[in-house]
């Protein structure tokens, strides 16, 4: 193979590259959130989000409330799928920065409670419960004070956690449903109902609010002290849906899917495991070809040169990798990842120094 069929080779493999990175090439894709039909709810499949244009009221104090201080969250959901790849984001409270300060996530079977490390916002801290199983339909309260957070499913205390308490200000923050604010976490399932409290409930609460879940009478609970937000998605259809909170919010339903934070070069936010092993090594082979093309295009005839090329080789691949990256951004369907790009970049340099070393073999035979 001479020079000029190499970089042929090589701008062809670039093209190949372009295509599948920016694969299916849909910027403006179909937001998959769907109305339930004959009864109340949305369903939500990947590539679906609604959400709430305006941040969640600030909670106001009451002196002469009796209610201990603190927040309560309700969910009538039933999960379509046991992801084993992924961590799905159910609920999210948004509050500008990443991770978001507030999530209600799925795990397989599990339900988890993701919040940010306290004096590391980059670090998660997480606590679950088990039996959130495909097809079953459950109603999940999460209440929490300065104490402990509190599991409760289908009215039965669950689980108490005494040592996972929120950091002030983890409440306040645009809702999400069905997705994370980066785009990168659809959830499939469907929600009957949510509701948001700005202080925690006791088991009498929940086990008379489980009453109302349960008998279809959700918007008894505007009447509840400290409601901050109440959704029972009865409309049917429309691209909106309407609170029934003191706070008169709604929430979008946009008829093609967006991203609300959008990243460039974000973290990856699969589990650890053989899917992100597998896509890794995926990551790094695929663009060794592309180094060992690229470094037979510019080889020169001395050993000087050789390095040469393979540097140039090198960034070659990288400036390539940032392109298909960057161009990310822009397609809500993918994902802009700096960890494909260091993968990309590796796998670039071990097909140049292979190319070298092959070369040096039949300079010295």
């Amino acid at each position: 193979m001479n020079h000029r069929q190499a970089r042929t080779l090589c701008l062809a493999l670039a093209g190949f590259f372009l295509i599948v990175g920016w694969w299916p090439f849909t910027p403006f894709p179909r937001n998959r959130v769907s109305w339930l039909s004959g009864r109340h709810g949305l369903a939500f499949t990947p590539q679906g989000v609604a959400y709430d244009p305006e941040p969640l009221p600030v909670p106001v104090a009451h002196p002469s409330s009796n209610h201990a201080p603190g927040f309560a969250v309700e969910l009538s959901l039933e999960p379509s799928n046991e992801p084993d790849n992924s961590v799905p984001h159910i609920l999210t409270i948004h509050d500008g920065r990443t991770p978001s300060g507030f999530v209600i996530a799925q795990w397989q079977s599990e339900l988890l409670l993701r919040l940010p490390a306290a004096g590391n916002p980059n670090r998660i801290r997480e606590v679950g419960i088990p039996n959130l199983r495909r097809g079953q339909r459950h109603v999940i309260v999460i209440s929490g004070d300065s104490i402990a957070t509190t599991f409760y499913v289908d009215g039965r205390l669950l689980r108490r956690m005494p040592d996972f308490v929120l950091e002030p200000g983890s409440m306040r923050g645009q809702l999400i449903l069905g997705n994370a604010a980066t785009g990168k976490s659809s959830w499939a399932g469907t929600l009957f109902g949510v509701a948001i409290f700005n202080r925690a409930l006791e088991a009498k609460d929940v086990a008379a609010h489980q009453d109302l879940w349960t008998w279809g009478s959700a918007l008894d609970l505007a009447r509840e002290p400290g409601l901050a937000a109440l959704y029972n998605f009865a409309e049917g259809t429309g691209q909106e849906t309407r609170d029934h909170s003191p706070a008169h919010h709604h929430l979008l339903i946009p008829a093609r899917y967006v991203v609300l934070e959008k990243t460039v070069l974000g973290g990856s936010t699969a589990l650890a495991g053989w899917s992100a092993t597998r896509d890794i090594v995926l990551n790094v082979l695929g663009f060794v070809p592309f180094g060992f093309l690229t470094f037979r295009s510019y080889q020169g005839t001395s050993p000087a040169r050789w390095m040469q090329a393979v540097i140039i080789s090198t960034l070659a691949g990288a400036t390539l990798s940032l392109i298909i990256e960057v161009g990310q951004v822009w397609l809500p369907t993918r994902n802009s990842s700096l960890l494909d790009l260091f993968c990309n970049t590796a796998g670039t340099g071990i097909g140049a120094l292979l190319a070298d070393w092959i070369s040096e073999s039949r300079h010295r035979g």
